[in-house]
């Protein structure tokens, strides 16, 4: 299931960061196979500007990559590339069907990234996400 809603905290203060709404998590859940076909089938066009907005080779994370059509695209375009989405659903089908990047993509969001050890990143790419 797609995570919803996440607490973090900034010294005395915590806050509740909603992450996506429950239809929304829903949807994605129950349909993510075929969004994430729909997916590779899409050309999103924002792969032609990365050589542009990043550094060749630099560490770049991709901030609700969905199914990881971008992160694949920026992988095999030679940047050390890692992706996070809130839905575990897409990070399966991303894990089964690209075994050739392992660990290149969690389940995880905004602002926490505990799955990220070293959070400084040269670049985010955050395409289609802030809807």
């Amino acid at each position: 299931m797609c995570l919803k809603s996440s607490l973090f905290g900034i010294g005395r203060f915590v806050f509740k960061v909603s992450i996506m709404d429950e239809n929304t998590a829903k949807y994605y859940s129950a349909n993510s196979t075929s969004i994430s076909e729909r997916y590779d089938k899409a050309s999103g066009g924002v792969d032609k500007y990365f050589s542009t907005a990043f550094v060749a080779g630099s560490r770049i994370i991709d901030v609700g990559c969905g199914n990881g059509r971008d992160l694949k695209l920026l992988l095999s375009g030679g940047f050390d590339a890692s992706g996070i989405d809130a839905c575990a659903e897409f990070v399966d089908l991303f894990n089964t069907n690209n075994a050739e990047y392992p660990g290149r993509m969690r389940v995880e969001y905004l602002p926490e990234l505990k799955s990220v050890e070293d959070k400084s990143f040269d670049g985010v790419l955050c395409s289609a996400v802030l809807m």
